[in-house]
């Protein structure tokens, strides 16, 4: 038997709008995984990984759009590459005092460029983010 080659996608955007009702955060401390699901936790997808070792998309197989995503190493490794995603983590039932105590490691700096970066990619549009001097 054959293997099947590996398909490569054209991730599209979502095309509904996104309802903040029907987002689904679900939090696996043994593997330190966090999945987001943009349309809750009913649709298929697969995981389609980005450059960065820790963020993936997760990916309408049929329509090729995003419809979540799946962050590795939350708490170990991508809230302090990216500050803000820890906010998200009481939503997807991370104890207050765990996010607290995160929050005071995190350097000052790097949750600056981070939210410099987010308010510059909403009035420029484009890519994950602008690399800013000394990120």
């Amino acid at each position: 038997m054959a293997l099947e080659q590996l398909r490569r996608f054209t991730i599209k955007p979502p095309t509904e709008p996104i309802d903040p009702d029907r987002l689904a955060l679900t939090y696996n401390p043994r593997s330190d995984t966090l999945l987001i699901h943009l349309y809750g936790k009913d649709r298929p997808a697969v995981t389609v990984e980005a450059e960065d070792g820790y963020l993936a998309a997760r990916v309408d197989a049929e329509t090729e759009e995003v419809i979540g995503f799946q962050i590795d190493a939350y708490l170990t490794r991508a809230v302090y590459e990216y500050p803000p995603l820890l906010e998200i983590a009481s939503s997807a039932g991370i104890a207050g005092s765990r996010i607290e105590e995160i929050r005071a490691r995190i350097a000052p700096k790097k949750a600056k460029q981070a939210v410099v970066s987010s308010l510059l990619e909403s009035f420029l549009g484009g890519g994950r983010g602008l690399a800013l001097c000394g990120a």
